[in-house]
């Protein structure tokens, strides 16, 4: 079978991060790669991106709304509340899956702090718009460029459009570090705020763990072993395609944390075929593009003009998300049905039906790397005959 997602990470990577792990400066390359592909002048390593989106807004300190999808992963709101703050969901546009400026202007009032324009699945939103209408002196604007590591606006990387943004190195993001996420910014008086609060941050994820964890996680995506994989994943998780997710209310243990040096090893190693990975994942896209064009009952999603999109998966829209999902399980291909759920329902937020739409017909066609061309187009085939 083929899986919805392997990480973007080799033996090889693994290998070498655990030998380079203890060695002085592999943090400050990372911070540096990232530094200067953003432009940027400081960049926090943390144990996750809803770890960096908690820091930057205590941070910030000034509680208030904060705007972002309705239609969004649960981690982004409960890191909010986390941090004093109020998430205040804005519905989606349904054919793009990201907010849009009309939506945003219209649930904005002087009770928003902060803006979190979110770049969902690698597919940028229309940054230069929300610019436009936000005051600089009371609106924080924030890009969530988790999902979207690479991807261009404009031929500007996103994530260096906003007064900060934050990134995402988790098993299923762009490069993936196992655990990982980067708070980015220009702000020295932010920085400086962000660099008094990780003084009690705790000692970070055991390097030992990680690998074991990176590991298997290589072992059970295989082509080989992922039916076994899948098969335990349906028996123990099952395969809710649309449900309200409860939303945790309390801070995890050891939730304020810098990143792994094996995890900043390991995703440092793949920064060096960041432009092949991006450049792989868009041909596949391309590839799903071409194949599904006109097909009757899968429409794509729309791209903005000027911007190339990092594509951690390739979303289509179905009116009947589950008999999709199984017509393509029975072909031998695993897609991803998440985000299964819209935040609102999760808050008891009523006035979304965008989000809700979306939660109940997307699903992601794979776009990792390491997927060919043949299997994309064998999957593509698999899609027509639905």
């Amino acid at each position: 079978m083929i899986s919805r997602s392997v990480p973007t990470y080799t033996y090889s990577d693994i290998w070498h991060s655990l030998k380079r792990r203890s060695q002085q400066g592999s943090d400050q390359d990372l911070q540096s790669r990232l530094a200067e592909m953003h432009q940027v002048r400081h960049v926090f390593l943390l144990d996750s991106a809803r770890v960096a989106l908690y820091v930057l807004l205590k941070a910030y300190n000034r509680p208030g709304g904060v705007l972002m999808p309705a239609y969004t992963c649960i981690v982004v709101p409960e890191a909010v509340c986390y941090a004093g703050y109020t998430p205040v969901f804005v519905d989606i546009d349904y054919h793009s899956l990201n907010l849009t400026t009309s939506n945003v202007r219209q649930v904005l009032t002087r009770d928003i702090t902060v803006l979190l324009a979110t770049h969902l699945f690698g597919i940028p939103c229309e940054l230069d718009e929300f610019s436009d209408i936000l005051d600089p002196d009371r609106v924080l604007l924030v890009e969530d460029a988790a999902a979207a590591l690479g991807a261009e606006y404009r031929s500007q990387p996103v994530g260096s459009f906003g007064n900060a943004a934050i990134l995402s190195f988790q098993a299923t993001k762009v490069v993936a570090g196992e655990v990982g996420g980067a708070l980015l910014t220009n702000d020295d008086d932010l920085a400086a705020k962000v660099t008094r609060l990780l003084e009690t941050a705790v000692p970070p994820a055991n390097g030992w763990q990680l690998l074991a964890k990176s590991f298997v996680r290589k072992i059970v995506t295989s082509e080989w072993l992922y039916s076994l994989t899948q098969f335990g994943y349906r028996t123990l998780r099952g395969e809710e395609m649309f449900e309200i997710v409860t939303p945790q209310n309390q801070i995890p243990p050891r939730f304020l944390a810098n990143n792994s040096p094996f995890s900043n090893t390991l995703i440092t190693l793949q920064m060096d075929r960041l432009n092949w990975n991006l450049n792989r994942r868009r041909k596949l896209a391309q590839i799903y593009q071409e194949l599904l064009a006109g097909h009757p009952r899968l429409t794509h999603c729309w791209i903005p003009q000027r911007c190339s999109p990092a594509w951690i998966q390739y979303p289509v829209f179905v009116e009947d998300k589950k008999a999709f999902y199984k017509h393509m399980q029975r072909a031998g291909v695993d897609l991803s049905w998440t985000y299964r759920y819209s935040c609102a329902d999760s808050y008891k937020k009523v006035g979304y039906p965008n989000a809700q739409k979306a939660a109940q017909t997307v699903v992601g066609l794979p776009t990792y790397p390491s997927l060919s061309d043949q299997q994309a187009r064998a999957i593509a085939r698999a899609a027509t005959r639905y």
